[in-house]
């Protein structure tokens, strides 16, 4: 499984979007790009952070043949 370790700085404030700033970086930094998708799990303890990083797969959706004429008749004008 691909994944990224990120360890900020003892003090760092992590909200969403640090968070965020801090995987992009990361990411661009390893040489990997960017994820179409990201699951971050961060964790705390004694005023020091870590965030594991991984992609999610891509969601796909399938609609049963039955399902079909409903979704024509109430989703298409």
């Amino acid at each position: 499984m691909e994944y990224v370790i990120i360890r900020p700085y003892p003090g760092a404030a992590l909200g969403p979007g640090a968070a965020r700033a801090l995987v992009a970086y990361a990411l661009r930094r390893s040489g990997r790009g960017n994820w179409d998708a990201v699951g971050v799990d961060a964790f705390s303890a004694a005023g020091r952070a870590l965030l594991l990083a991984r992609p999610l797969p891509a969601y796909t959706v399938a609609v049963a043949d039955y399902a079909l004429p409903l979704l024509q008749k109430y989703f298409t004008e």
